[in-house]
């Protein structure tokens, strides 16, 4: 399954993932021009399910995740998300928290993952391990699996949305 992952905060990621590999990775600040950038993978690919972290406050949040909560729902509306996210899937599209995230790799690696650094290396030893999964494309070789995330934090963080969306 194909899967468009949107991780929304101040630098917002965005991940084309097709279930093994990463078709294309973008990181913007700007709501609307991660929007333009969805919306247009979307049309290209209309099977596929869009996945957007959402935001959930765990205690005391600061000015930064209330940004984050409004831009995702922003975000939500202008992808054409019709109900309430806690509600399920919505016109193709599917709200995850963190938490979630995180649980569906902890349980498809058999361990609990941890933190940013653990999502990242649960992602890298399900595409292939180091040296193969990261590889940059060269012209003497196509790009690992997640070669295409290089110089990207953000769309790494996008990945993770778009991996359990597409394989759930």
């Amino acid at each position: 399954m194909i899967a468009i992952g949107i991780d929304p905060g101040k630098t917002i990621g965005l991940c084309l993932y097709d279930g093994e590999r990463v078709l294309a990775a973008e990181q913007c600040t700007s709501a609307a021009e991660a929007v333009r950038w969805a919306m247009s993978w979307w049309l290209q690919h209309p099977e596929a399910v869009v996945a957007v972290e959402w935001p959930r406050m765990y205690g005391v949040g600061g000015n930064e995740i209330a940004d984050t909560c409004a831009q995702a729902g922003w975000i939500w509306a202008a992808m054409g998300g019709a109900n309430p996210p806690d509600e399920g899937v919505s016109n193709g599209l599917r709200a995850l928290t963190r938490v979630e995230v995180v649980s569906a790799l902890s349980r498809r690696m058999g361990q609990q993952v941890r933190g940013d650094a653990g999502v990242w290396a649960a992602m890298v030893e399900l595409h292939g391990g180091k040296g193969v999964a990261g590889r940059k494309p060269s012209k003497k070789e196509e790009s690992g699996p997640l070669g295409l995330l290089a110089g990207k934090p953000h769309a790494k963080a996008a990945l993770a949305v778009a991996f359990v969306a597409a394989k759930s």
